[in-house]
Order: structure tokens, then C-alpha cells, then sequence
């Protein structure tokens, strides 16, 4: 394990290099900072991005080191960092954060840079101003970025922000900025120029959402939190792309954390005690150790360093240039201890190394040695493998990238023991891997990157267990139709689709809301100990999340699921069970709101704008085609209790039953608000949308047809309601004001009516209308109200 520190303390003995003098406090570095701003400005990028990383991530590291290694809220020189980042810092950043577009060139520098600012967010020695600095930033520097450089944070993030605590604020909000902009770059089509998602990014943008709703879910109402994470859901819900399905990945990063909730830093690399590395491997262990020996020897020789006994930094001697074999046991030991350890993580990961002789002795023929610009130095002239024209695919630079993470994990546990054993203390570079600027990884990268192009180098043949497996596969060229989950039942693909997914969930809230609602007592109005407002959990986030969530989602996604196919707005459609699943919601949350007005309270709006937008997801015809029993289970009996509704509103202002109509004994269905409040808005939006789909000669026919019929006179006697009939002022005056809306419902109700209802002598040649080919043997398909109503008209 020592040989890991090799990386970080090979050139040990050289100082490190400071960006300020060592007797400037952050008082002072704020002063500076804040006078060379004002007074000359930052002209171009490159001197942004100088900056950036030579003074101020160095800072941003500190200020998230002290707070997690000390007690910062006792630490005056935590505290003067954070005022000096939170007053100075950020909000220079922020001012400048149009730098940070069109950037690919310094993505390490932008990735180092994202990690620290968001670990310096989870810090609990920031007040709540210098917290609102770091928000800020963190929005308008994503609101720069392209939406591939958000993957690591992403990962991140599906561990951190289910959680669900103090320190998930600012995510919450980055998140909500960042979907909302980039909406476009998760669905089918993409979003221009920047293409489309890969499937790991919409994999995590679907475990986020699924980790916040399952979240919020199960704890307690709050009123802030919740005011948070609802855009943030919103947002996330609205950019993925209904149809995506969630493919079996392996996700080691989610498992595999080294950072806490709070921030801390607990290096935890791959544990190999178990590995065991075969002999075979000790001939090409001892020839990399020698190659990168003299790869590090031939640029200390070109940058004029010589031989020398003791290390000296003036006069550019080095005690370690000589030939490898001359080297004694401990320093062979520093080459040879990481090699080992790199060797033992790839087959701890699943990788297979298999050399092909002929391989090797083909890359030996064509291969070319380095040699030193200034020659043979005291006999020792290093002559390593020159390994940089070989390119290595995206496949393994992952993998150089993940063991160069493990490095660094391992030196880091190794440091933070010896930092232990004398009483404690703090490394500048005991962070994260993905908090250290591309000069710091530079030495644990360049390492694997070498060490795997010499292993290719030397015949053999890196194989993964994953790409063997995909392999197999293509080459089968089967595909199964159905997947296995947990329990051992088969999956449709249908069924994998995160739309399919969320619409059982929300389903399954809508049901045990409404039986909390239903268990109510509509006499509890009256009693205070036993109001509404003391609802349940579940209650609260049906009405706090889920309606809200609800409209913003259908809003978003209608074309999917009333589209037409081959349509240009979506390349796949809802299934049939999806659009059934669309009409249920749709008449859950009527019957419910219908049942227990009283108990959603100020929530009613909500709910109707709710209904209002799912009712212009329902695709009438296919419900229809495929499903009857729900349209005479669900649809049907929605019609019939408007019209029963409606027709009850009539007979108690024709029998002056005011009482009743303003809901002073029973507020419910029957009364004015109900009808103003709910029924027309709805009504309205259902017919506006049977009308631009022509779905009415699909739904409205049959019983339902009646139950139009009905709703039609009701909203006419209504609308033409006079002081004649009703003596009471408040309501005609509440019937006048509203009537602007009675008139809306029925030209929507004319849009779509299938049945010529001015003409109803030509109904008969209609062959939507109930009238149609009348007589006494098809009277009996009717239902009884139908039956006498058929009779009357029959007559």
C-alpha cells in the first residue's frame, strides 16, 4: 500500500507551488480579489480559468476541509474563509459564469470545479447568506454546462438527494434550473445540437425522480422542504420521456460512495486482500516497473536534472536516476506496489487479462523506443517503450479512470491513518478524486493510462465480464420479450416504461387517499377537534404533490397520450393499458372530489386544474374500442352524476330550497359552488376535447348520450334563470356572474355533440343518435331512465 503514495510524493522533496504568499489571510485575499475585479476586470477566459484554478479552488477545497476536519463553527480561519468565498468568492464567480460556456477544452477544470462547490454546499458552518451565494452559482454555472458534463454530479446526486434533509435545498433547486432547461436534451428527439441523452443519463434522471417521489412519500409533511422538491420533481418528471424503460446497468458508483450525506470524505478503496495474482504476471510487473522508471527518468533528463548522490532542487541532481536494476528493494518496491494493486482491482472488477504471443511479438517488431534529447547521462541513457501513439477505446479509458479513482482512494485511507497516529491534521489533497484539478490527477491517471497501453503492449487482451455477456447477446440474436423482476415474474416491455411505472404509483396514492377522505365525518365541519385540517400524511401529499405533479406531467406529455400514430410529435404512443390507466385517474379524482368536497379544502383548486388537464389526456376512442366495461364502470357513471347534479341544482331553485343550493345544511354536489366551482370548468375542458379529437360519436352515444341530454337542459334553465322563478338576490346575482361560464360549457357541449339536438325531428336519420332506428325489441339494451325517456320521445 505505501507505493501508492509514490504519486503524490515522488518529487516530494520540491516545495510546493502556493498561488498566494504565505502571510495573506482571506481578509486580505478578499481585499485583492475584490480590487483587481473592480479596477481591471477579467478581459478573456483564459485568465478566468488561471485564476480559478491557481487561487480560488484551492480555497473552495480548504473551506470544505476544515469544515469537516474541525469544528468550523469554533475556527476563526474557517469562518474568515467562509466569509471571504460566501461575500467575495461566488459572487465573482457568478458574474462571470458566461465563461464557463463553451468550455470543452477545460472540462476537468469545470468537473473539479462543480464537485467542490457542491461538497462546499453540504458544509454546516455556512450561514444562510453565504448558502444563497453557493446556489447561485451552482445555477447559473450548470445553466453553462452541457448536459453530459452533469453525469458525475448526477450520480451524486441519486444518492445524496433522497435523503431529503437540510443539506438537499440547494441540489433541489440546481436540479429544478437544470431540467427545466435542458428538458428537451431527455426526450425522444433531442435538443439540437447538443443530441440527445445516453442511457445512462436518463437511467439517473429516472432513479432521481423515483428517489424524491418514494422520498416525499414517506415523511411527514413539510412546508418548505416540500415547496422544494415539488418544481424539482416537476421538472424532472417533464424531461424524461415517458416510453424510457429501466435497463439493468451496473451501477458500482451508487453502492460504492466515499462521501457522506454530510460531506465527509471516507476513502473506500477496493478491498483485494482476497486476490490473488498469478506468477505469470511477475514478468510483465517487473518490465512496466522498468519502462515507467525510465519514462520518469528520460523527462527529468530533458528538463536538465543529472545524477547526483543527494537530491538537490537548485542544482537539479537526483539520486534516482540510474538504471532500475540499480535501484534499491524499497524504491523497485514503489513501482511495483501500485502495479500489483492496479492488477488485482481489474480482476476484483471482473476483467479477464489473456496475452497472445504472436500479439506481442508483432507490437515488439513495430513497436519504437524513446530516447533522451541530451544523450547518455553517466552511462544511463533511458530507452522506455514509446507507448503514445497507441490509442486506447472509451471502454478502457473508463476503466484507466475508475483505477486512478481506487489510487487515490488507497493513498488517501493510507494518509488519513498516518494523519490519525500523530493526533490528526489535514492534507490539501484528502478530498474526493472529483474535486482534484486535472493537475492532480494527472500522476495516478497518466499511470493507469500507461500501464494498461503496456499491457496491450505485451499481447494481452483486456475483456470485461459485462462486454462478454453483450456480446453473447449480438451474437445470439435473441431478444427476450419479457424480463424477470424481483419475484420471478415476467415483465412486458410495456410494463418497464417509466410512464407505466408512475401511473400505478399514482393510482395506488389516489386510492389510499380517497378511503382516508371517505372515512371523514361530514358532521366533523362543525366540531374543531375534529376538522379537516388535522388530515392524514398521505392525504397531505396526495393534495400537496401528487394533483400538482399530476397536471404539470399530463401537461407536459398530452401528444403521448392522445396522439396520433405517425405523428410528428411523438415516435411512440401510450399503451392501451396506459390510456386506460389515464381515464381511471381521471374518474377517481372526479368521484372523489365529488363524494368529500368539503374535505379538500382550499385544495379544490388544485384539483379541478388537476382534472382539467387529465381529461385532455384521455384518448375516448381507444378507451372505448378496447375497454367498454370501464367506460360503463367509470366514464358512464361521471356523466350521470353531473347530470343528477345539475338536475338536483334546478329542482331546489324551482322549489326554492336556497338553503340546499348555497350548501348551508349539506355543502356538497348539490350545491352552487360545487357546479360553479367544479363541474363547469370541467365540463367545459372535457367537451373542448371530445371536439378537437372528434371523439364525441365515439363516447357520447348510448346512455351517455342521455345523460348529455340531461346536462344540456340543466345548463340551459341555468343560464336563463330569472327573478321570476328565484326571488333571491345573492344568487341571481352569483348565476349572472357565473353565466359568462354556463355559456362556454355549452358551446363546448355543441363542438362535440355528435346528435343535431336543435333538430331533433332528423335525429332518427342520425346514426350516433339514440333515436336511430328506434323500436320496441332494442329499447331493453337501455337502461330504465332510458327506456322511459326513448318512450316519451318514441310517442
Amino acid at each position: 500500500m505505501s507505493g501508492v503514495c509514490s504519486f503524490y510524493e515522488a518529487d516530494s522533496s520540491s516545495p510546493p507551488a502556493v498561488s498566494l504568499p504565505p502571510g495573506l489571510i482571506p481578509t486580505h485575499k478578499a481585499s485583492i480579489m475584490m480590487f483587481l475585479e473592480r479596477v481591471y476586470g477579467i478581459e478573456d477566459q483564459a485568465t478566468f480559468f488561471r485564476i480559478l484554478e491557481d487561487a480560488i479552488l484551492p480555497d473552495l477545497r480548504a473551506a470544505t476541509t476544515l469544515d469537516i476536519q474541525v469544528n468550523a463553527s469554533e475556527n476563526d480561519m474557517a469562518l474568515a474563509l467562509n466569509r471571504y468565498i460566501g461575500s467575495c468568492v461566488l459572487p465573482i464567480l457568478t458574474n462571470y459564469s458566461h465563461f464557463f460556456s463553451d468550455a470543452d477544452h477545460a472540462s476537468a477544470l469545470l468537473d473539479s470545479t462543480l464537485n467542490t462547490v457542491y461538497r462546499l454546499s453540504k458544509c454546516q458552518s455556512l450561514t444562510k447568506g453565504q448558502m444563497d451565494a453557493v446556489s447561485n452559482f451552482l445555477i447559473s454555472f450548470t445553466n453553462q454546462l452541457r448536459p453530459p458534463m452533469m453525469t458525475k454530479l448526477l450520480r451524486k446526486l441519486t444518492h445524496d438527494v433522497p435523503v431529503l434533509n437540510e443539506n438537499t435545498v440547494i441540489p433541489l433547486r440546481v436540479l429544478t434550473s437544470y431540467y427545466e432547461r435542458c428538458g428537451r436534451y431527455y426526450s425522444v428527439g433531442g435538443w439540437g445540437s447538443y443530441g440527445s441523452a445516453t442511457e445512462e443519463e436518463k437511467r439517473l434522471t429516472m432513479m432521481l425522480f423515483t428517489g424524491i417521489f418514494d422520498a416525499l412519500a414517506q415523511r411527514s409533511y413539510d412546508p418548505e422542504l416540500f415547496s422544494k422538491a415539488l418544481p424539482c420533481l416537476s421538472a424532472i418528471g417533464c424531461a424524461l420521456s415517458p416510453d424510457y424503460s429501466l435497463s439493468n446497468h451496473d451501477d458500482h458508483w451508487l453502492q460504492d460512495s466515499s462521501e457522506d450525506f454530510n460531506g465527509s470524505y471516507n476513502p473506500q478503496p477496493v478491498d483485494t486482500g482476497r486476490i490473488k495474482l498469478n506468477q505469470n504476471y511477475d514478468v510483465t510487473i517487473n518490465r512496466f516497473a522498468e519502462h515507467f522508471h525510465d519514462c520518469w527518468a528520460i523527462k527529468k533528463i530533458d528538463q536538465g536534472w543529472v545524477f547526483g548522490t543527494n537530491y538537490d532542487d537548485e542544482r537539479k541532481t537526483h539520486p534516482k536516476l540510474k538504471p532500475y536494476h540499480l535501484l534499491d528493494e524499497e524504491s523497485k518496491s514503489k513501482y511495483m506496489s501500485p502495479i500489483k494493486e492496479n492488477l488485482k482491482v481489474m480482476l476484483y472488477w471482473g476483467w479477464s487479462l489473456e496475452q497472445d504471443q504472436a500479439r506481442l511479438q508483432a507490437n515488439r517488431e513495430s513497436m519504437r523506443r524513446r530516447m533522451s534529447k541530451d544523450g547518455a547521462h553517466h552511462g544511463y541513457s533511458p530507452k522506455p517503450f514509446d507507448l503514445r501513439n497507441m490509442t486506447l477505446t472509451r471502454e478502457i479509458q473508463a476503466l484507466a479512470e475508475r483505477l486512478a479513482e481506487n489510487s487515490h482512494d488507497l493513498w488517501a485511507k493510507t494518509k488519513k491513518q498516518e494523519l490519525e497516529e500523530i493526533g490528526g491534521g489535514v492534507h490539501p489533497q484528502l478530498v474526493p478524486y472529483d474535486t482534484l484539478t486535472d493537475k492532480e490527477k494527472r500522476k495516478v491517471r497518466d499511470h493507469a493510462q500507461e500501464l494498461l497501453k503496456f499491457l496491450q503492449f505485451q499481447g494481452y487482451r483486456l475483456n470485461s465480464s459485462d462486454t462478454d455477456i453483450n456480446q453473447q447477446r449480438r451474437k445470439s440474436g435473441s431478444r427476450p420479450s419479457k424480463d424477470k423482476n424481483s419475484d420471478g415474474v415476467g415483465v412486458s416491455a410495456t410494463e418497464k416504461r417509466f410512464a407505466y411505472s408512475l401511473l400505478e404509483k399514482l393510482l395506488g396514492y389516489f386510492d389510499n387517499a380517497s378511503s382516508n377522505l371517505m372515512e371523514t365525518r361530514p358532521s366533523s365541519r362543525f366540531s374543531r377537534r375534529g376538522s379537516y385540517s388535522t388530515a392524514s400524511e398521505d392525504v397531505k401529499f396526495f393534495a400537496k404533490v401528487v394533483l400538482p405533479f399530476v397536471k404539470k406531467y399530463y401537461h407536459a406529455h398530452k401528444d403521448y397520450f392522445v396522439g396520433k400514430a405517425g405523428s410528428s410529435t411523438s415516435s411512440s404512443l401510450a399503451s392501451v393499458k396506459e390510456k386506460e390507466m389515464t381515464a381511471s385517474l381521471f374518474c377517481k379524482l372526479a368521484a372523489t372530489l365529488r363524494t368529500k368536497i368539503t374535505a379538500f379544502g382550499h385544495d379544490v383548486n388544485i384539483s379541478v386544474r388537476c382534472l382539467q388537464v387529465l381529461v385532455k389526456a384521455v384518448d375516448a376512442r381507444s378507451v372505448v374500442k378496447n375497454s367498454p366495461e370501464m367506460v360503463r364502470a367509470s366514464l358512464l357513471p361521471f356523466f350521470n352524476n353531473a347530470a343528477d347534479d345539475l338536475a338536483q341544482v334546478v329542482d331546489n331553485l324551482n322549489k326554492g330550497r336556497f338553503s340546499h343550493v348555497k350548501g348551508t345544511i349539506t355543502r356538497g354536489a348539490t350545491s352552487l359552488d360545487y357546479v360553479h366551482m367544479v363541474l363547469l370548468p370541467v365540463l367545459s375542458s372535457m367537451f373542448d376535447h371530445l371536439g378537437a379529437h372528434n371523439f364525441g360519436p365515439d363516447l357520447i352515444v348510448g346512455d351517455a348520450q342521455l345523460a348529455c341530454y340531461r346536462i344540456l337542459n340543466s345548463l340551459y334553465c341555468l343560464g336563463t334563470s330569472n327573478n321570476v322563478i328565484i326571488n333571491r338576490d345573492t344568487i341571481l346575482s352569483e348565476l349572472s356572474r357565473h353565466r359568462p361560464a354556463l355559456g362556454e360549457c355549452l358551446s363546448s357541449f355543441a363542438s362535440c355533440f355528435p346528435v343535431a339536438f336543435l333538430e331533433p325531428e332528423r335525429n332518427k336519420f342520425n346514426r350516433n343518435s339514440l333515436m336511430y332506428g328506434i323500436e320496441e325489441e332494442k329499447l331493453a339494451e337501455h337502461s330504465l331512465e332510458a327506456q322511459g325517456n326513448l318512450r316519451k320521445w318514441v310517442d
